[in-house]
């Protein structure tokens, strides 16, 4: 961005009390020259010249207005099941599973890794491998589709039978 220098002539400013409001909006004013830093001066130490904007003056694709972002977390389109592994099963082991699993902006998986294990490797790829294989609806950014990471836990429970 070019740095601005003082013309030749002397700088004459308009004391920013000066500057009254437009119809069509506040105005936006510069700081005065005796508050503006010295590394905001030239080298002579003379200030930049004051300057007073209003909303209006700036054209209309450069205007910046903040809006709120929503964000919305990826959801499964169906339910995910996982099948308990039989040899886990008969064994009594139980356990959770973290992920961390990656959807693209299409809804697809791109992958699953397995951040903390549940100690038992048979119900670490069962975990792993029905998160993978899921379908999801996007993650969205003001409602438009991205790719999104987010961790998941899965525990597996043995409960007796009746």
């Amino acid at each position: 961005m070019p740095v601005a220098r003082p013309p030749d002539r002397p700088v004459t400013s308009v004391p920013p009390a000066a500057v009254a409001p437009t119809p069509r909006g506040p105005s936006l004013d510069a700081t005065p020259p005796e508050m503006i830093a010295a590394d905001a001066r030239d080298d002579g130490g003379v200030p930049v010249e004051s300057v007073s904007v209003t909303v209006s003056s700036v054209p209309a694709h450069m205007r910046t207005v903040a809006m709120p972002v929503t964000f919305t977390e990826p959801r499964p389109v169906r339910p995910i099941f996982v099948v308990y592994p039989e040899a886990a099963r008969r064994h009594g082991q139980q356990g959770t599973v973290e992920l961390e699993v990656a959807v693209e902006k299409t809804g697809e998986v791109s992958s699953a890794r397995i951040v903390t294990s549940s100690g038992v490797p048979a119900l670490d790829e069962a975990a792993r491998l029905a998160l993978s294989l899921s379908r999801f609806e996007p993650a969205r950014r003001n409602n438009t589709p991205v790719a999104h990471t987010f961790r998941q836990s899965v525990r597996f429970v043995l409960t007796s039978s009746p």
